[in-house]
């Protein structure tokens, strides 16, 4: 194997392990890694003892890592003023959503993911953490308001309009303009 890749893989593997300090259910994790390496787990993960989520993959324990634990949304928030819309395209499994809850500035949030795996995972997980202020949208958005092809990434949260690779899945997904987002707020 190219140095090249090995690396990065090492660092996702390291980066995991250290992030487990914030897991409360740590052996139910380890229960779960093979499930989770192949993409199958039907995990609830207890962050910290305050928030929950379900997970199916790495890629979407490496998602709550980068927010909960790099915190790489803090300087956003920390700018926020009171009685903010915020406004997340692609919203994942809504990790973002439920992050954004340490920042009472924020009043209301629009989520919107056009995946509809990801869409059930970020619906599971708000219900799961009781919240009230996010209306999620299960729509891409477009330069208009119809129908697209999205290409499906191995990284859920990767996927887009464009095929990365031929061995790509491909599904139709409603779009909507950010316009159309914004008049909501």
């Amino acid at each position: 194997m190219e140095t090249n890749r090995i690396i990065p893989k090492l660092y996702y593997i390291f980066a995991i392990f250290y992030f487990f300090r914030k897991v409360r259910n740590k052996m139910d994790v380890v229960r779960s890694l093979f499930s989770l390496l192949q993409g199958d787990a039907n995990l609830t993960i207890d962050l910290l003892g305050k928030w929950k989520f379900r997970v199916r993959d790495m890629y979407d324990l490496l998602a709550l890592k980068e927010v909960f634990d790099d915190e790489i949304y803090r300087f956003i928030f920390e700018g926020v003023k009171n009685n903010t819309t915020l406004i997340d395209l692609g919203a994942y499994i809504g990790d973002t959503e439920i992050y954004a809850q340490q920042f009472p500035e924020v009043r209301h949030i629009i989520a919107v993911e056009p995946m509809p795996e990801n869409f059930k995972l970020a619906k599971e997980n708000i219900l799961l953490n009781k919240i009230k202020n996010t209306s999620l949208l299960q729509y891409a958005i477009s330069k208009r308001k119809g129908i697209a092809n999205l290409f499906i990434h191995p990284n859920k949260g990767q996927s887009g309009f464009w095929q990365k690779s031929k061995n790509t899945q491909k599904i139709k997904v409603k779009t909507i303009t950010l316009v159309d987002v914004l008049k909501r707020v």
